[in-house]
Parts: structure tokens; C-alpha cells; sequence
């Protein structure tokens, strides 16, 4: 039995997650808002080249999410 017996934690939250039931508690990444800056940094990067520093890498970084539902014990 869910949660009672074990909790269930998924990754990536999914659509279906929310729609389980019971809802998968999962990590969400922001996968749309880290494409979102990739993107926006290439088109930058190609509209003005001249600020391009060679053999640097880029970083990107955003912060996962934990999504709790009912999937998962509430043990305090």
C-alpha cells in the first residue's frame, strides 16, 4: 500500500504525475526553463559574437524541485 507501507518518489515530473492516483510525489527539474536559457544564450551568442570568450564554457545551472504528493509518508 501507498504510502502506508512505502513511499514512491519519481523523477522529472512528468504530466502523469499529477494524475496518478495517488499523485506521484517526483523531483522536477525545470527542464523548460534551462531550454529556455540555452536558447536565449545562443541567440545572444550569435547576435553579437564579438563578446564571445573563446575556450570558456558555459554553465548553466537550475535548482531541482521537490514536488510532494500523495505518494509519499509524512512522518514528522
Amino acid at each position: 500500500r501507498i504510502p502506508q507501507d512505502i513511499s514512491v518518489i519519481g523523477y522529472d515530473n512528468s504530466e502523469i504525475s499529477d494524475v496518478m492516483e495517488p499523485g506521484l510525489t517526483t523531483v522536477d527539474n525545470h527542464f523548460d526553463d534551462f531550454g529556455q536559457s540555452a536558447a536565449k544564450r545562443l541567440i545572444q551568442m550569435i547576435a553579437e559574437p564579438e563578446k564571445l570568450q573563446k575556450n570558456t564554457p558555459l554553465q548553466l545551472v537550475t535548482l531541482p524541485e521537490l514536488v510532494v504528493r500523495q505518494s509519499v509518508s509524512q512522518v514528522l
